[in-house]
């Protein structure tokens, strides 16, 4: 006969991602653990949920299996969580998932300007006055009288 899992982590029609530590004896370990994988208490009752669930809550719900697991805890996890059981689903690169305004500014600012390329060969593009110090000191020692 199987043990029982300490946690089990799966969805919940209410609360999202939740977790629910089923080992009594190691329930302040499993709290400990469950805080540290980024799910937090749920007032009146006995789940766990993720944190801000909707920022890649199905990556973190999965890393936190994974962590779970390497602290010592037995996981039981939905199929799309267990990362033992699914593979992980491949991302695509962030510019994909930017809105177009949001590319094209994340494109310029990794590209270089026009001026930059001109001074990076030695060339300046303006010229630019000397600088002027703000304030000159004193030319002769002064000797109070």
């Amino acid at each position: 006969m199987d043990e029982q899992p300490h946690i089990v982590i799966g969805h919940h029609d209410e609360h999202g991602l939740v977790a629910l530590p089923l080992n009594h004896r190691n329930l302040p370990l499993a709290d400990h653990h469950l805080k540290n994988v980024q799910f937090e208490p749920i007032p009146g009752s006995r789940f766990y949920r993720l944190t801000d669930a909707r920022r890649d809550g199905r990556r973190r719900a999965r890393q936190a299996v994974a962590s779970l697991r390497l602290v010592g805890h037995t996981v039981q996890a939905d199929l799309t969580l267990d990362p033992d059981l699914t593979p992980a689903t491949e991302y695509p690169p962030t510019a994909a998932r930017l809105p177009p305004r949001r590319t094209a500014l994340a494109q310029a600012a990794i590209s270089r300007s026009p001026r930059q390329e001109h001074q990076h060969e030695g060339h300046r593009t303006a010229d630019l006055p000397a600088p002027t110090p703000q304030h000159a000191p004193p030319t002769t020692p002064t000797r109070g009288r």
